[in-house]
């Protein structure tokens, strides 16, 4: 096996941005174009965004690195995700894992909050009934719960941050 040789400061963040910065700049409207359908595509058509998020992005990705690597690139290579559908799909839902469990825990509170007990003056604001100490406690439980579920996606999306990059070598 191959060493990898450790150097400081390998990687310079200003170069990178502005190299970056450049590199948008150059094709600045193929760029806001794809972007916009981009987030059209994964965050406006629901649930159907769950399957078209790996795709997507690679199709995204794919132009970026072209670019990067002065290959010719034009709009329509942005569909090129959609050749190897099947396994960006997965990797797009394997992503979106936190997502979906926030959002059912989202959607359950919601719901709970319809058909749960209505507010009612009972007289003394300082006397609190049982089940205003419950629901009080439900809440923190809550909190705690989606503070764990979004630190657990931000581990997740690290993790998995170049899984559909990295898919890109068979197109």
């Amino acid at each position: 096996m191959q060493q990898v040789e450790f150097r400081s400061g390998a990687i310079a963040p200003g170069e990178c941005i502005s190299g970056g910065w450049n590199l948008v700049t150059a094709r600045f409207g193929m760029y806001l174009g794809i972007g916009l359908l981009t987030m059209l595509l994964i965050s406006c058509i629901p649930c159907v965004n769950l399957f078209l998020i790996g795709p997507v992005l690679a199709g995204f990705y794919y132009v970026a690195l072209r670019d990067m690597s002065d290959d010719p690139v034009e709009f329509g290579m942005m569909f090129k995700g959609f050749e190897n559908f099947v396994p960006l799909m997965v990797a797009g839902l394997i992503q979106s894992i936190p997502g979906i469990i926030i959002t059912v825990v989202q959607y359950t509170v919601d719901f709970a909050r319809l058909i749960g007990p209505r507010t009612v003056d009972h007289g003394d604001f300082f006397q609190a009934r049982t089940l205003d100490a419950v629901l009080a406690g439900l809440s923190l439980w809550l909190v705690l719960v989606i503070i764990g579920i979004s630190l657990f996606a931000v581990v997740w999306q690290v993790a998995l941050s170049f899984a559909i990059p990295s898919s890109l070598k068979g197109i």
